[in-house]
């Protein structure tokens, strides 16, 4: 897969997303600068995939997420459930190591990847896991169209589980109320 973003013909990224290139340092170990966000960040994870592995579909109501790709490549998709302009536009492309960037990802777009070589990522969070803000729908949901190179990756126990992306809309729709009887 080559290095760099590459959208691969669908809609344009979702309003809120984020690339921010990367500065590397020249040095004898090639290290990368991962430069400064917006957000600061309250959890840090790193997801090691095996080829073939797909994460997702999932979406946040109350954080944002970001990925760097440490090593190895990804088919990012992204779908925007929030109510207004691109609401469900799908878009697809492609984030690699060999050309250091951060997405950062906003509240309200759905997101998955695929690995199809090994990866590390660095996957970022403005807040902790919580898990009553895990929302998502299986990967391949008709709805979505979205064209993965695969037609039977490897899934989580959790991602293999999901609901339909009407159900994951629906869900989605109720934990916004709810934020919003609760906020002062």
């Amino acid at each position: 897969m080559p290095g760099g973003r590459r959208v691969l013909g669908l809609a344009p990224l979702p309003r809120g997303v984020q690339l921010q290139s990367l500065g590397s340092v020249s040095d004898s170990a090639d290290s990368i600068a991962l430069g400064r966000s917006r957000f600061e960040f309250a959890q840090f994870n790193l997801v090691c995939s095996r080829p073939g592995t797909l994460r997702g579909m999932h979406v946040h109501a109350c954080r944002e997420d970001s990925f760097t790709v440490l090593s190895g490549a990804l088919l990012i998709a992204l779908a925007d459930v929030r109510d207004g302009p691109g609401f469900e536009r799908v878009s697809l492309f492609e984030l690699a190591a060999s050309t250091p960037q951060t997405l950062i990802i906003p509240a309200g777009v759905l997101h998955g990847f695929y690995s199809p070589g090994p990866s590390k990522v660095l996957y970022g969070l403005s807040k902790e896991w919580d898990p009553r803000d895990e929302l998502g729908c299986i990967w391949n949901d008709p709805s979505l169209s979205i064209p993965w190179p695969c037609a039977a990756p490897t899934l989580s126990v959790r991602d293999a589980a999901l609901g339909s992306y009407e159900q994951l809309v629906g869900e989605w729709r109720c934990r916004i109320a709810e934020l919003t009887e609760d906020a002062p």
